[in-house]
């Protein structure tokens, strides 16, 4: 259907509704529901809604459903994306009523595309995330990154990304954004093993020292560094993670070790390890009700540690040479 097809039956859609004002008042309310649920559901309150701001509801609706950028397979920050249709760069900020609007439609355009993208409990944000670069939208790019050393990466269209290529041949770290990561189609490792670890002064050091290749996931791990474990796994690499080792970071560690789909090993994060790192930072209470939440066997040790003395473990002191 053309550009001008679409504005025709838009314009009899919206003519129809305007000739009844019962049809005008029942279907704001069912925008407001829609916004808000994500479903047609509750009751409506039918109010006073002028034809004007019917149809402005209607066409914005129309407008953000069909100016998705993935449509032009383009990738536009979110910001860009509300001036484009609104001319307010925050008119679909999180948490706005336009914000959910088009969070909804995002996702009825995904059902139309027989695009799922699940709920991942131990990451929330996840869903909405992804959902939105799958329709061609980045949410805050620039700083959702990944470090990486000594890997190489092939592009969707097959071919060696050069950039990265050149990182590797001089062997110097690199920081990739999600926009550049969302156009790869794999990630080779030296010897399929790569060592990656949660901070950025720990992977400096590794770096140059160790025969492999290496990531910082740069704290909690962000869109583009899941969506690089994705390839990783992809390609059968093996994953030596090392954390801090206090509850924040244990927990960290146990939910990358439950979100990767390869072999996953923890590194550096055993009890002789947490002896050698462990400082006289005291653990708060609170804090020490979130080693509770971890299951995984193999952290066990070092948790039992932890509860004993009730300080944290900082790896930066395992890598001091």
């Amino acid at each position: 259907m053309s550009r001008r097809q679409e504005s025709e039956q838009l314009k009899k859609c919206v003519e129809y509704f305007r000739q009844n004002s019962v049809w005008e008042k029942v279907l704001n309310g069912f925008f407001e529901k829609y916004a808000s649920y994500g479903r047609f559901s509750g009751s409506v309150r039918v109010q006073s809604l002028s034809p004007e701001e019917l149809e402005q509801q209607l066409k914005l609706s129309a407008e953000i459903f069909n100016k998705l950028p993935y449509r032009k397979t383009q990738k536009i920050y979110l910001a860009v994306f509300a001036a484009m249709v609104t001319g307010n760069p925050h008119a679909f900020d999180q948490g706005t009523v336009g914000g959910r609007l088009l969070y909804q439609i995002i996702q009825r355009n995904l059902e139309l595309r027989n695009l799922i993208i699940g709920q991942i409990e131990t990451f929330p944000a996840y869903k909405r995330q992804r959902s939105f670069l799958a329709a061609g939208i980045l949410l805050d790019d620039v700083s959702n990154s990944v470090m990486l050393y000594r890997v190489e990466a092939v592009k969707k269209d097959g071919d060696m990304h050069s950039g990265v290529a050149g990182f590797q041949k001089e062997q110097d770290i690199l920081q990739i954004p999600l926009g550049v990561i969302t156009d790869w189609k794999e990630v080779r490792c030296l010897q399929q093993k790569i060592l990656i670890v949660e901070n950025p002064s720990v992977f400096a050091m590794l770096c140059g020292k160790e025969e492999y290749s290496c990531m910082c996931m740069n704290g909690q791990p962000r869109l583009a560094s899941l969506m690089l474990l994705d390839l990783l796994a992809e390609s059968g690499t093996t994953v030596y993670y090392s954390g801090d080792l206090d509850p924040e970071g244990l927990l960290i560690a146990q939910k990358l070790a439950d979100y990767y789909k390869g072999t996953f090993y923890f590194w550096h994060m055993e009890s002789e390890d947490y002896e050698q790192c462990r400082s006289s930072e005291v653990i708060s209470d609170r804090r020490m009700k979130s080693l509770d939440k971890i299951t995984d066997a193999r952290l066990i040790p070092v948790v039992d540690q932890i509860k004993k003395y009730k300080t944290a473990g900082y790896q930066e002191r395992l890598f001091i040479s």
